[in-house]
């Protein structure tokens, strides 16, 4: 249980961490540059960033212990982020674009490989049979930080300014960085560094995650429900919902932002009851993915077609609450259907899918939004959710006997 707190606590101080640093970096990039298309940056080079970790993941995570490997990117990027603030607040005006959008990248390599390393940590801490709980209430407390940050960040940036705001998240990290030291997680691969120096080993390991993701049945099912729901994934991110708000139903700012807080609400509610309740993984994971699946592709489609604004807020929360359930059965299911020794792999290649299936979200939404009008993207989110769901519902069998198998060998 220590090790489980430890990162549980490391993962709440990284998450406040890098909203208020994508808070402070977005106002330092828009008051530099006073434009408004480079401040829009950010999000892209956020996902090309994170795509290009998830993708050198395998070599890093076969070289180095998981715990370590992890302390090394929040450190890193603790590091990165007190460099930026000792650099904005030496260079002032005279601040470059250009090295404040390359740190934005180079963080993000860090995130990148950072996410699959703590999500094959957990597997190994915490027993088969409380995965789905332990995954509920780390949910729940990350949608809690999230909520909060997003909250909380902007007045924090505007009243303590970007320098002290990148300090403060600098200092979130260090601490995050300092739990994963304190975990020591024992190895999941390999540290045999002449081994590695072996072009065809590294190469081995890179493939070794796609691989396995493509021939594992349950793990070709979570990468069909990631690729379609990931293609319009953007859609309840950032401005699109404004432009819903404004241009369907009609309402300002003050409903966009509590359309995004009905929609964390229902994360939240969702992942807390799960972690509270949830004890039998098999009984309980098949049932997540069809209510999760159906629930959000209903919803959703519903939402596209809502005029006013309490009823849009609604569907919000319930697509909150079905979203997280579907989240919750999609990686306790990538957890149990993954070898021990290759699912950090396996993470690595799911995340690379995730990310760069999202930048494409964005460029396609975007698009789809100029020229056929802003509830054609929600329509298409509902189809695309519902051939998700649909592919669940054909392999529900391989869910429930992936659930059954793994959870009765580690009984």
């Amino acid at each position: 249980m220590k090790r489980f707190r430890l990162l549980l606590s490391g993962q709440a101080l990284s998450t406040l961490g890098d909203i208020l640093y994508i808070l402070a970096l977005v106002t330092t990039l828009y008051r530099q540059s006073g434009s408004a298309a480079v401040a829009a940056l950010f999000p892209l080079l956020r996902v090309i960033g994170m795509t290009a970790g998830s993708l050198y993941a395998p070599l890093a995570l076969g070289k180095f212990r998981l715990g370590a490997l992890l302390a090394f990117c929040l450190l890193g990027q603790a590091g990165g982020l007190a460099a930026l603030a000792l650099y904005v607040e030496g260079a002032g005006p005279d601040a470059r674009v250009e090295w404040l959008t390359g740190t934005v990248f180079a963080l993000s390599v860090l995130g990148g490989i950072a996410g699959p390393a703590r999500s094959s940590i957990l597997p190994q801490i915490v027993e088969k049979t409380d995965l789905l709980k332990a995954n509920g209430t780390l949910g729940a407390v990350v949608e809690a930080c999230s909520l909060a940050g997003w909250a909380f960040g902007a007045v924090t940036v505007s009243g303590l300014g970007a320098v002290p705001s990148l300090w403060t998240s600098a200092v979130l990290l260090l601490a995050a960085g300092g739990a994963a030291v304190a975990m020591r997680v024992p190895a999941a691969g390999t540290e045999d560094s002449a081994a590695w120096s072996d072009p065809g080993v590294a190469r081995r390991s890179f493939l070794v995650g796609w691989r396995t993701l493509l021939r594992v049945p349950a793990l070709r099912l979570v990468l069909w429900m990631d690729v379609w729901e990931g293609l319009f994934a953007s859609a309840f991110a950032g401005a699109l919902l404004l432009v819903f708000a404004r241009e369907r139903l009609h309402a300002g700012e003050m409903w966009w932002g509590w359309m995004n807080g009905a929609f964390c609400a229902g994360l939240i509610l969702a992942n807390a009851a799960i972690g509270k309740y949830a004890k039998d993984a098999a009984a309980k994971l098949t049932h997540l993915f069809w209510s999760g699946g159906a629930g959000m592709a209903v919803c959703v489609l519903a939402f596209s077609f809502s005029r006013h604004p309490g009823t849009a807020l609604l569907f919000m929360l319930l697509i909150g609450i079905f979203e997280s359930a579907k989240g919750l059965a999609s990686r306790t299911l990538l957890q149990l259907a993954s070898p021990v020794r290759e699912m950090p792999n396996v993470f690595a290649a799911q995340s690379a899918v995730v990310t760069a299936v999202y930048g494409v979200s964005l460029l396609l939404t975007g698009w789809m939004a100029d020229r056929y009008g802003i509830r054609v993207i929600y329509v298409g989110a509902a189809v695309c959710t519902g051939i998700a769901f649909l592919g669940a519902f054909r392999y529900r069998r391989t869910i429930r006997e992936t659930t059954i198998i793994e959870t009765e060998v580690h009984a």
